[in-house]
């Protein structure tokens, strides 16, 4: 039975190695988190820039799948 629906194209992170970044961006989030439950907003804005940042390398090294 043939698929229905629109295709989607899968991406691939090349050129870099990705499981550091993965584990710095869940370390990130940890942190975050720990943040806003002890009311800590003044280090919100910089975890938030810096997994703005990680996030961006990840889709800027991602190359289409088909």
């Amino acid at each position: 039975m043939p698929k229905k629906g629109i295709p989607r194209p899968h991406r691939r992170v090349t050129g870099i190695d990705k499981a550091p970044i993965k584990r710095r961006i869940r370390e990130l989030k940890r942190q975050r988190d720990e943040a806003i439950e002890n009311r800590e907003r003044g280090a919100l804005p910089e975890i938030h820039e810096r997994l703005r940042h990680l996030r961006h390398e990840l889709r800027k090294h991602a190359e289409l799948v088909r």
